[in-house]
């Protein structure tokens, strides 16, 4: 699932995000890490948070946040829903930015596998480790397993 998870991560948005720890990478977990993929997000109020994420071909159990940075972002899907190419970065998250840049309140925070987060107001990024940075929380991927 973590594996997916990374997939989804690496669709969401590209690049930008300047890691703030010295975490190192390991060649074995880095090579098990696709290093581009693509992600779609749509709003839908049928859901919990009103927004869905969708990895190659695959739906994300999500729950959002409820704070100012994803309402923008709902805000940004009414007209559209996004496609985001993200990149591997730091060999622990996936960055893709956004189509512009949305309000934040970043707060230095540690995240974990699964959380999903807003990066300098510009970039979204999926976590399948662990780093410790100023951060918006968007939301956290459920049933996230450590492999």
């Amino acid at each position: 699932m973590i594996k997916q998870i990374i997939v989804l991560s690496v669709t969401l948005f590209s690049f930008f995000t300047m890691g703030c720890s010295d975490d190192k990478i390991t060649e074995e977990k880095t090579a098990e890490i696709p290093t581009i993929s693509t992600a779609a997000v749509t709003k839908d109020t049928s859901i919990q948070g009103g927004i869905i994420l969708r990895v190659n071909d695959t739906i994300l159990s999500i729950s959002w946040e409820d704070n100012q940075s994803v309402e923008a972002l709902k805000e940004i899907l009414r007209e559209e829903p996004l496609t985001i190419t993200t990149e591997q970065y730091g060999g622990f998250e996936q960055v893709g930015k956004l189509p512009q840049s949305i309000v934040n309140n970043d707060i230095k925070i540690t995240a974990s596998p699964g959380d999903i987060v807003l990066y300098f107001g510009n970039s979204l990024v999926l976590f399948w480790g662990t780093n410790t940075c100023e951060y918006t929380k968007l939301g956290h991927i459920n049933n996230v397993s450590p492999e």
